[in-house]
């Protein structure tokens, strides 16, 4: 069995651990984790005792056979310095952060590399994992990789190039599409004697149930045309979406890809400063 190493214990590689041993993907023993701040890994503690704990990088990187980099953005290239001399062509290194490139990792780490993106939906078996293998991975470890995030989520290998798009779509998601739910039901709120908690439980039962539609085949169109019938009120409702969301939406890609785009600028130049 592999030795899974996850350097840094955030919302990400907490939900990772929990995923993997709460499928029976990884033994606690094979689990070693390292973070600054121990307190976040007691609770896990109190039901794994045999997962290691370690407070320095280089010590998961001694020992384990696959680590999963589960850091800041700007804070991956300081990792990959402190282990970057220690077990390199055994390593198989995992990346969890935004804008990170593989190409840009391979100046530190020359074993090999796949860069994951997953969803907080994981946290309960659903959602999608992004997933690109660097040319350094050989095709059985790729599948080991892809089996492991299979246990808590549906795999997609994508080009490197969509990773920001695409993690708009599905990893950024969750975020964009509550705070969506959530303005549906205050404004339903504000329109009549419903609590907004009786309004939120209305929207997302009924969005549980769309997607449920649309994921075993409803066309979204059809399922519009059924819904918003000519001449009808939902149509009048549908009409103020078709005219005001494109542009919405278009905002949203543009101002997040011109975010994604800072933000790789500033690693550049932090990995640039680095020898």
């Amino acid at each position: 069995m592999k030795k899974i190493g996850f350097i840094g214990y955030g919302q990400m590689n907490r939900m990772l651990v929990e995923g993997f041993l709460q499928t029976s993907a990884v033994n606690p023993e094979d689990i070693i984790i390292s973070t600054r701040t121990r307190e976040k890994v007691d609770p896990l503690l109190e039901r794994y005792p045999d997962v290691r704990v370690f407070k320095g990088n280089p010590e998961v990187a001694e020992v384990a056979d696959l680590i999963i980099i589960g850091v800041k953005p700007l804070e991956v290239t300081g990792v990959l310095r402190e282990i970057s001399d220690i077990r390199n062509d055994k390593i198989h290194i995992v990346s969890l952060a935004a804008c990170v490139g593989t190409d840009l990792i391979a100046r530190f780490h020359p074993g090999k590399i796949t860069r994951i993106l997953p969803s907080i939906c994981s946290t309960i078996g659903e959602g999608i994992s992004l997933c690109y293998h660097h040319e350094s991975v050989d095709p059985e470890s790729a599948r080991y990789v892809e089996d492991l995030f299979s246990t808590i989520s549906t795999v997609k290998p994508i080009d490197e190039t969509l990773f920001e798009p695409a993690g708009d779509l599905m990893s950024c998601a969750p975020a964009l599409l509550s705070r969506i739910f959530l303005e549906f039901a205050l404004a339903g709120s504000r329109h009549c004697s419903l609590s907004p908690e009786e309004c939120l439980d209305m929207v997302v039962t009924t969005a549980f149930g769309t997607a449920l539609m649309l994921q075993e085949g409803a066309d979204p169109e059809d399922l519009i045309r059924q819904v918003a019938t000519p001449g009808g009120i939902t149509e009048e409702g549908v009409k103020i979406f078709e005219r005001d969301l494109p542009a919405v939406f278009d905002k949203l890609f543009e101002t997040t890809l011109a975010k994604y785009d800072l933000v790789k600028e500033k690693i550049a130049e932090t990995a640039g400063q680095m020898p």
